[in-house]
């Protein structure tokens, strides 16, 4: 029902649409506008498999597109004209959605923070991928659309480079690796990628 209420209230050409919700006997269901294409996760996993690179142009368009998507549900507002301070807090690859005619939408706002959710995260509980959580949410701290930011930043190194930007041999070894700080040159694993692109990279991963 959180995620009903969240998405119902989302219009905008880079987010999934949520057209209706209602209940069955097995429970309460979402509509969602049907997308023909793949997700990120899925396009990167081929490109592995291939031996193949993502046009860094593609890769940057991409994930502007999904800032766009993001940017609108950051700003968005409740009934009575408050922001509901909406964050995705997984903003993740599988999450990222390119479809056959050429978009780019953002999926899944089931574990977004925002002021009028009925149900609250229980204290200590990490939600997210681990890899693309932002330092302030590893912390506990409220954190504002800066942590999507952050996501998007290592989705677009891994877009570029295929594989994470934070590994290691358990999650807790990868959360160690988002605290360290230490972030590697983009342009060191792709040397087309200009310099520009390689700054923005930095600047929405830095902590």
């Amino acid at each position: 029902l959180d995620e009903a209420d969240l998405a119902i209230r989302l219009a905008h050409p880079n987010v999934v649409r949520a057209l209706d919700r209602g209940s069955s006997r097995e429970g309460p269901f979402l509509v969602l506008e049907y997308l023909a294409g793949f997700d990120l996760d899925l396009v990167i996993e081929r490109l592995v498999s291939v031996g193949a690179q993502m046009p860094w142009p593609l890769a940057v368009q991409v994930i502007i597109s999904s800032a766009e998507g993001m940017a609108y549900a950051h700003a968005v507002k409740g009934g009575d004209g408050k922001p509901l301070n909406l964050v995705h807090r997984d903003l993740t690859p599988s999450n990222i959605f390119l479809t056959f005619d050429g978009v780019v939408k953002v999926l899944d706002f089931g574990i977004a923070r925002a002021e009028e959710r009925r149900t609250r995260t229980s204290t200590g509980m990490l939600k997210g991928k681990a890899r693309y959580l932002a330092p302030e949410l590893i912390q506990q701290l409220p954190g504002d659309g800066r942590v999507d930011q952050f996501s998007l930043g290592a989705a677009l190194y891994e877009s570029l480079v295929l594989r994470p930007l934070f590994t290691g041999d358990n999650e807790l070894a990868v959360i160690h690796a988002i605290m360290d700080g230490r972030r590697p040159v983009l342009r060191e694993q792709r040397p087309d990628v200009p310099v520009a692109v390689d700054e923005v990279f930095r600047k929405m991963t830095s902590t």
